[in-house]
């Protein structure tokens, strides 16, 4: 989520300083506003649109990493602190972007109701498929929807009454007021994001120039219209969810008024925005690097049942490194002799990864060894790791109960896929022990479930770790070359 938001805040303020630098000043006030009203949705949706990015390396024969490593338990106390804490500060910030969202909704909403009151206790008049609000206050004409309010004495002077719904009926035509809403709503949702604030102002000052020019093509009185606006400053703010006449009166909107748009520069800039768009979809986009499937080898007479493939579980490469032992001073090359004869009399050579089965001995010989070899001496085998077997943790009820879903879940009992269904006819004691690990979308299961379970049974846990015996996990250095696939 952090993500997101640095990416929708950055993106946003980038392509609102494009605008601001380059076309806000152009008489192209259509386009501005697509511009405006396309960057918002692009800077809201690019963040969660993510490219897959194919990576040629080794076949799963020349990576020699187990798939699933138990590790030490974490003390419960100090699991628990973490947790307590991580879970406060998480709190604490949903608590204040909702109590902030929550004063903003009632800020909306209260607008609204404003303007609802407004329309209900006034007279209407239809006028040009609009609807004319008349009161008796003293307040710029302003419009929001197909309503637009006048003040009684504006609409009684026929010359400024003609100039003020000019200018209102553009509003309403050019349906302004759901821009308005659109980025108020946003404002509402996202008010996280500084740069929503200034859009706003942007989009509302291009209603004006909008509107301004229908007024100048229609009557084309540039001084006489310049001097009315400026008669209007000093009346009060109208309801802000509006559009109101005197808006935003700066120099720069007088002097629009005067400036003929030049077709080659507008063409070249509107041209120069597609590479600006591309780059952004590049900066601001996700990505997933997936390994490149492996030539199929030549099948030989006694091939083995494919099994379905099983995912790996993400945690190991942090934990690794977390767990390794210090470098040492060094051993004599007798022990580093007999470390490597250890290693080569317990393997096991498979098809996937090399095992290794060492005997009670060779387990406390292999720790003593390791822990004294210095880094150089450690360059083939740059990680052993020695471990106390995990603790039994049973799975509750409702988690057997959940996990029955195969949409979310994939299933396997004793390190074989089973159907999620039969854990129906299983309780909490069957188990003494499971992980839960969530697959990333470049693994091979990603689509069929989300989730991967593994669940072991007091037998296959009794088989797996034995009394008092540590666990010893050999990883041998291997040279893997990868390269990035062009696109």
């Amino acid at each position: 989520m952090i993500t997101y938001i640095i990416k929708l805040t950055v993106c946003s303020a980038l392509l609102l300083l494009v605008y601001r630098l380059l076309l806000q000043r152009e008489k192209m006030y259509a386009f501005n506003r697509g511009y405006l009203l396309f960057s918002i949705l692009f800077s809201l949706l690019i963040p969660f649109i993510t490219f897959e990015v194919q990576v040629a390396g080794a076949t799963p024969e020349e990576i020699l990493l187990p798939l699933n490593i138990p590790f030490d338990t974490p003390d419960p106390a100090q699991a628990a602190v973490t947790k307590t804490n991580s879970l406060t500060l998480e709190q604490a910030a949903i608590t204040i972007y909702l109590l902030v969202t929550m004063l903003l909704l009632a800020r909306f909403l209260r607008n609204l109701y404003r303007i609802r009151r407004a329309i209900a206790g006034n007279n209407i008049l239809h006028y040009n498929g609009a609807k004319l609000i008349l009161t008796n206050r003293n307040i710029p004409a302003h419009t929001f929807l197909s309503y637009i309010f006048i003040s009684q004495e504006d609409y009684d002077n026929p010359a400024t009454r003609t100039i003020l719904l000019t200018h209102e009926l553009s509003h309403v035509r050019q349906k302004h007021s759901l821009d308005v809403l659109f980025i108020e709503l946003l404002l509402v949702i996202c008010w996280f994001n500084p740069s929503l604030v200034f859009y706003k102002r942007s989009m509302q000052l291009n209603h004006e120039l909008q509107a301004d020019d229908a007024v100048i093509k229609t009557h084309d009185d540039i001084p006489g219209y310049q001097h009315l606006l400026l008669d209007k400053i000093e009346q009060q703010s109208a309801t802000p969810l509006t559009s109101p006449f005197n808006y935003f009166i700066t120099k720069k909107r007088l002097t629009m008024m005067t400036k003929s748009p030049n077709s080659r520069r507008i063409a070249c800039l509107q041209l120069a925005l597609l590479p600006l768009f591309i780059a952004g979809i590049f900066l601001f986009s996700g990505r997933t690097y997936a390994q490149e499937k492996a030539p199929e080898k030549k099948k030989t007479e006694n091939t083995t049942p494919i099994k379905e493939p099983r995912d790996t579980v993400r945690r190991v490469g942090t934990i690794m490194f977390e767990k390794q032992y210090p470098s040492g001073p060094g051993v004599s090359a007798e022990e580093l002799k007999e470390f490597n004869a250890i290693l080569d009399r317990s393997t096991t050579d498979g098809q996937k990864h090399l095992s290794y089965k060492f005997s009670k001995e060779d387990k406390i010989r292999l720790k003593t060894l390791y822990t004294t070899m210095s880094t150089e001496q450690r360059k083939d085998f740059p990680a052993l790791m020695f471990s106390k077997r995990p603790a039994r943790k049973s799975p509750t009820a409702q988690q057997l109960q959940n996990w029955q879903d195969p949409k979310m879940y994939g299933v396997w009992i004793d390190n074989k896929r089973v159907s999620n269904e039969v854990l129906a006819n299983y309780k909490p004691a069957d188990f003494a022990l499971f992980y839960v690990s969530k697959l990333s979308k470049n693994a091979v299961n990603y689509g069929k479930h989300y989730v991967q379970i593994d669940l072991h049974t007091p037998a296959d846990y009794d088989k797996t770790y034995k009394d008092d015996e540590l666990l010893v996990f050999v990883f041998k250095r291997v040279t893997v070359k990868e390269t990035i696939k062009e696109q």
